[in-house]
């Protein structure tokens, strides 16, 4: 995407050009990896994708052409400072939400190639300190550790819903060590609700026709199936709650 932005950055003029004018215009200038065959132009450009991508980072806007048609145009001479900050803050908000976590968990939440996430991962090499955890080697920002030493022990029985944020992009083997149980949880598709109970994942939940069928990973006390039918009676329609084995 960079190198892409860089040489549309470079044939931009003070005109505003058509999309196909500046494809035309960027193909032969870039390196043969990133470009390919096109069936239905019939011609060889940058993929559709990674065009779109760049054309922010490269400085251009959208400016309307006709009725039915936009042109690209560069509002300012891009700011080459501007993808680092962006880089580092965007680290800066993922370890402060998911971590401790290393670069491989990064490449899998931000859908980036490891090489990429590990480059990005220096940006903030000298804010980032070791940590164990489960005898695992992660990391966490300096600023976040106090935070964390802090932090009072959970108590509470929650119902996360399918896809939480947080159960989405945390280390999925801290937060599950059990592979059989990460496998029902995280699904190829249609992944369950989750059974928090003081922290930990200790069940999943799925919800039909007015009832809701909690999947328990241990056997539950009865104050904590009571917590979880207490945790369903605002929800409407009214549901009932069934445990299974």
């Amino acid at each position: 995407m960079d190198q892409v932005a860089e040489v549309m950055a470079e044939v931009m003029g003070t005109e505003t050009r058509a999309k196909g004018e500046l494809s035309t215009q960027i193909t032969p200038l870039l390196p043969p990896r990133l470009r390919s065959w096109c069936p239905t132009c019939q011609a060889e450009h940058v993929p559709d994708g990674l065009f779109r991508m760049a054309t922010l980072p490269a400085g251009l806007r959208l400016r309307t052409v006709g009725s039915r048609s936009a042109g690209f145009f560069r509002a300012a001479t891009p700011d080459p400072d501007v993808p680092e900050r962006a880089r580092r803050e965007l680290l800066r908000r993922f370890l402060r939400r998911c971590g401790p976590a290393n670069a491989k968990d990064l490449a899998a939440w931000a859908g980036i190639m490891p090489p990429a996430a590990r480059s990005w991962w220096g940006l903030l090499a000298g804010e980032l300190v070791e940590v164990r955890v489960d005898g695992e080697r992660l990391w966490m920002h300096a600023e976040d550790l106090s935070v964390a030493r802090e932090a009072s022990i959970p108590t509470a029985v929650r119902l996360l819903p399918p896809y939480d944020p947080l159960a989405e992009v945390a280390h999925r083997e801290l937060l599950l060590p059990d592979p059989a149980r990460r496998r029902q949880v995280w699904r190829a598709v249609a992944n369950p609700g989750l059974v928090l109970i003081a922290g930990e994942i200790t069940g999943t939940w799925r919800h039909r026709k007015q009832v809701i069928t909690v999947a328990p990973f241990r056997p539950l006390s009865t104050g904590e199936q009571r917590a979880i039918r207490t945790g369903t009676t605002d929800m409407t329609p009214v549901v009932d709650v069934v445990f299974s084995d």
